[in-house]
Formats: C-alpha cells, structure tokens, sequence
C-alpha cells in the first residue's frame, strides 16, 4: 500500500527533479533512438516527471479543491514511479543507448545531498524504501533499482562481438 505524499515531501521531489526532466536525450543520432528501446523508455520518465512538476504547480490552484490536487498529485507520482520501474527494466541495445542511459542515470537530483543519493539509482532506492532517504512510497522500485548495474552490465555483456 502507498503512503500519501505530503506536500513538503512533494515540493521536495519536484526540487530533486528538476534537472532530470531537463536532462535530453536527442544528442544520440536519430537512427540509434528507432532501435534503442531505452530511448522512448527516459523520454516517457522525463514527461512524467514534467507532470508531478504540473501538479505541484497547481498547489495554489484556486479552481481545485485540496482533495482534487491531492489526488492530482498522486497520479502523477505513481505515473512517474511507474516510468521509472519500466526505465529501470529497459536496458540499452545499442552503445548510444549506453552512453546516454548511463548519463541519465548518473545524475544527481537536485536538491538532494549528493553523499546520500548521487545518482537516480539511489532516487529510485529511496523511493523503493532503500537507503538512509527511504520513503517506501513506491517499494515495487527497490529491487529494479538494486540490481540495475548487474543487469546493465550483462547487457553490454550482449552488445560485445563474439570473440572469432
């Protein structure tokens, strides 16, 4: 079950995710992002946390009552939390995809003490309930985000030529 999200954890996220929705992906060649699926994998994580951002914004809102921005708020956070689990699963098939994979995920979130989560694996452990920032709103992202680097590792295991 999911915990709410409280505002100040919310205007927390958005800081931490600033520069994640501002990192792109087009400076790979076109061709790569066709067959990469790793590619449409960051650009739908980086529209989802484009919509928390949205959400948050509309705090202030006085068109919505606090219940409807909540509710708002939690779709979209599950959303991002979903983007994230399938960012997580999608490994890259092309060097390209590597390269720009590993930038992206070598970030680290804004706003966050980067001794305590240098990077989106550790957001996405934090998130799962891993680590010294655990929140436990999303625990279906721990395990992804803990075995990530073994995972990404066998596939550029795959990406290599076989030895003649």
């Amino acid at each position: 079950m999911r915990k709410k999200l409280s505002r100040r954890a919310a205007l927390s996220c958005l800081a931490a995710l600033a520069p994640v929705a501002a990192t792109g992906t087009q400076a790979v060649l076109p061709a790569a992002i066709d067959h990469d699926p790793v590619f449409a994998a960051i650009e739908a994580y980086r529209m989802a946390v484009t919509e928390v951002a949205d959400a948050l914004e509309r705090e202030s809102d006085k068109t919505i009552t606090e219940h409807e921005w909540q509710a708002l708020l939690d779709d979209a956070s599950d959303q991002e939390a979903a983007m994230l689990l399938a960012l997580l699963e999608t490994m890259p098939t092309t060097p390209h995809g590597l390269s720009s994979v590993l930038a992206f995920m070598g970030t680290c979130p804004s706003g966050w003490d980067p001794d305590i989560t240098p990077d989106m694996i550790h957001y996405a452990k934090s998130l799962g309930g891993i680590g010294p920032q655990a929140g436990c709103c999303h625990p279906e992202l721990g395990a992804p985000a803990q075995s990530y680097l073994s995972r990404l590792s066998a596939a550029v295991l795959g990406m290599a030529p076989a030895a003649a």
